[in-house]
């Protein structure tokens, strides 16, 4: 049995409640962990939300036995490289989202038709995903997560990614023939530790699918993990799907001015803002 097999999960809520409660997910950056949420949740819990978190794999309570989160990780990513037999890059983490949507589901202080998602970096990533594959993601607000992985390959401007876990790149080069990481060997990557990436769910296509749903991207302006021009085309793509089903005001983009990879108290007023718009409305604590 996977060492992954089992999810660590915190719910934070309020004491008392006289309905069902809308939900908010809250999704921790690499080598984090579901505590660095917690004071999110809380706050959220205080404004009438039912909060939940949990550990990506090989993070947290699912690192294994004397390894940190970050190192821990790293080593599942270059063992996905070599025997491609997990996919610890987002989708087994995906996956774990959507069982614990079906576990949501079935509570009895949860509003099922209003559950929203967030999370830093990685866990933007992982919100973003999550939500163009499963619809009962209300509404989505992932913070400096949102890319275009084939445009920064295309354009030299995958250092900055690629910087996030590089022993995997590294693995592959060495396994390559290569002396150095280059474009091919990060597309290789790509293409190995998550099939289907460049071709399908990357940014220019899986963005629009979540029209008409409530949607903001939430990122840096001088962010290089995510650069701006690498989004403007996913930007326009999704505009035009969220004009066509006339929920053109359902999709917002919020690039902080002079922000790189991180997240401001002006990052996080806009994501809280936007969950309460509209995840808010009848509900009664």
């Amino acid at each position: 049995e996977s060492s992954q097999a089992w999810v660590p999960l915190r719910i934070v809520k309020p004491v008392s409640a006289s309905s069902r409660l809308p939900v908010i997910i809250y999704l921790h950056a690499t080598g984090g962990n579901l505590e660095q949420m917690h004071g999110r949740m809380e706050l959220a819990a205080q404004r009438g939300y039912l909060t939940a978190a949990i550990d990506c794999r090989y993070h947290g309570r699912r690192s294994l036995p004397g390894q940190a989160g970050r190192h821990c990780y790293e080593d599942a990513l270059v063992r996905a490289w070599r025997d491609g037999k997990e996919r610890p890059f987002l989708l087994d983490n995906v996956w774990d989202l959507i069982i614990l949507l079906d576990y949501l589901e079935t509570r009895p202080d949860t509003d099922s038709s209003r559950i929203g998602m967030t999370g830093i970096s990685l866990g933007g990533m992982h919100s973003w995903l999550t939500a163009a594959l499963d619809e009962r993601i209300a509404v989505a607000a992932p913070m400096i997560g949102v890319q275009n992985f084939g445009w920064a390959v295309e354009n030299d401007s995958w250092h900055a990614r690629v910087g996030t876990i590089p022993r995997v790149f590294a693995a592959a080069a060495s396994d390559l023939g290569k002396p150095a990481v280059d474009a091919e060997v990060v597309r290789t990557v790509w293409n190995r530790i998550m099939p289907g990436l460049l071709e399908g769910f990357d940014a220019p296509h899986s963005l629009p699918c979540l029209a008409p749903r409530p949607f903001l991207i939430a990122n840096g302006e001088l962010d290089p993990r995510c650069p701006i021009r690498g989004l403007e085309e996913a930007v326009q793509q999704t505009r035009d799907a969220y004009e066509a089903a006339g929920a053109l005001n359902h999709f917002q983009v919020y690039f902080e001015e002079g922000l790189g990879h991180s997240v401001s108290h002006g990052l996080d007023a806009q994501i809280d803002a936007f969950l309460d718009q509209h995840l808010l409305v009848g509900t009664a604590v």
